[in-house]
């Protein structure tokens, strides 16, 4: 699926245009990187927030950063 990812941290993600439900253990791409384990922590209707289960790099935030504001 592709969801819209509204928000990001080292800790997680907010993100839309996707139904999921509290509890659900998920992935996360971005793009070539490596797939990122998570657990969705809320939901309502298409938006979703999601904690990953470990913190993203800060090196890897400002790649996916950078990316996202190039589009």
């Amino acid at each position: 699926h592709n969801a819209v990812i509204n928000d990001l941290s080292r800790q997680g993600c907010q993100v839309s245009n996707i139904f999921l439900r509290a509890g659900t253990p998920v992935w996360v791409k971005f793009g070539q990187l490596a797939a990122i384990e998570g657990r969705v922590m809320w939901a309502r209707g298409d938006q979703s927030g999601i904690r990953f289960n470990q913190a993203l790099h800060p090196a890897v935030l400002d790649h996916v950063a950078a990316a996202a504001r190039v589009r």
